[in-house]
């Protein structure tokens, strides 16, 4: 029955090689265009929760997933519809809440390393490149 089932056949898998750091979790990790997934982690951690525990959190997304290679990284805005380098933010003026100027955020495209920091209480996002491992 379903015992011999379960005993000879494999029913359950993890995508993860290691265990997350206990600060981190995936909240999205989904399809995105050919080979590149949406990544989206969580630094579950408030800044003035245990001391110890709340603190940036560095995490290599090479040595957590299989059966995949991650060959680049790029960081979007959190709803995924713009990279982060393309993001322009409005600064006001503080008298007449007039607008001052743009403001661009510089972060480098592509991290061909995937190492990604997370601060505690943030939230990013990704798209991640892969090549399948036979």
């Amino acid at each position: 029955g379903v015992r011999k089932v379960q005993a000879a056949h494999r029913m359950e898998f993890s995508g993860l090689k290691t265990a997350l750091p206990d600060s981190v979790q995936i909240l999205t990790l989904e399809p995105w265009k050919g080979t590149s997934f949406l990544l989206r982690l969580e630094h579950i951690l408030e800044k003035d929760d245990d001391k110890d525990a709340a603190q940036p959190v560095v995490v290599n997304l090479q040595e957590i997933f299989q059966p995949f290679t991650v060959r680049w990284v790029r960081e979007t805005t959190l709803g995924a519809n713009q990279w982060l380098e393309d993001v322009s933010r409005l600064v006001w003026k503080k008298e007449d809440n007039q607008v001052d100027n743009h403001q661009t955020v510089s972060k480098s495209p592509l991290q061909d390393l995937p190492v990604v920091s997370l601060t505690p209480m943030a939230i990013k996002t990704f798209i991640i490149e892969v090549s399948v491992q036979v």
